[in-house]
C-alpha cells in the first residue's frame, strides 16, 4: 500500500495492469499505481499524477476485450512520465473515469488549476481638443491643460 501524505485520504482501489500487474489507487489527491517485483525479495514500485494534472479520462476496450482507461496529463512531469498512457482495469472503466472525475471536480482552490479566464473589453471614445496656442492634441477628459505648453485646454 502507498503512502498517502498528511491528511490525504484513500477513495477506492481496484486490480489494474501498466505494464506489471498491481492496484491503482484514487485518493482526494492523485491517482496511483503501484505494483511489485520478486516473490522472496519483493520490490515494491509505484507512478502517481496528482489529480490537478489531469487534463482528460476516457474508456479504451482494448485486446481480447479488457477495460481500460486512457489519461491525458496536461505536461509529461508526472509520475508516469507520459502526457497519456493506458491502464488495464478489473471492472467498468467508466464507474472509475466518474469517481476520478468527482475527486477532480471536488478539488478546493488549492488544488485546483484555474482553468476559466475571463476577457473583458472596454470600448472608449477619446476625444481629443487642439491646443489653441501651440496646436498639440490633447485628451479633454484627463487633463484641464495642455501637455505640451501647460497652457488652459479651450473647451469650446
Amino acid at each position: 500500500m502507498p503512502v498517502f501524505a498528511t491528511g490525504e485520504r484513500q477513495i477506492d482501489q481496484v486490480v489494474a495492469a501498466y505494464g506489471s500487474q498491481g492496484i491503482l489507487y484514487l485518493t482526494d489527491r492523485r491517482l496511483i499505481f503501484e505494483y511489485s517485483v520478486g516473490l522472496m525479495n519483493k520490490k515494491h514500485f509505484q507512478y502517481g499524477i496528482t489529480l490537478n494534472q489531469i487534463q482528460s479520462v476516457s474508456a479504451k476496450h482494448g485486446m481480447l476485450g479488457s477495460q481500460e482507461i486512457v489519461i491525458t496529463a496536461k505536461d509529461a512531469n508526472n509520475g508516469f512520465k507520459s502526457n497519456s498512457f493506458t491502464i488495464r482495469i478489473a471492472m467498468h472503466p467508466e464507474v472509475w473515469i466518474n469517481k476520478i472525475n468527482s475527486m477532480i471536480a471536488s478539488l478546493s482552490p488549492v488544488y485546483q488549476p484555474n482553468t476559466t479566464q475571463q476577457t473583458t473589453i472596454v470600448e472608449r471614445e477619446v476625444i481629443k481638443v487642439p491646443c489653441q496656442y501651440c496646436r498639440t492634441l490633447n485628451d479633454i477628459a484627463r487633463s484641464k491643460t495642455c501637455s505640451q505648453c501647460g497652457a488652459p485646454i479651450y473647451k469650446g
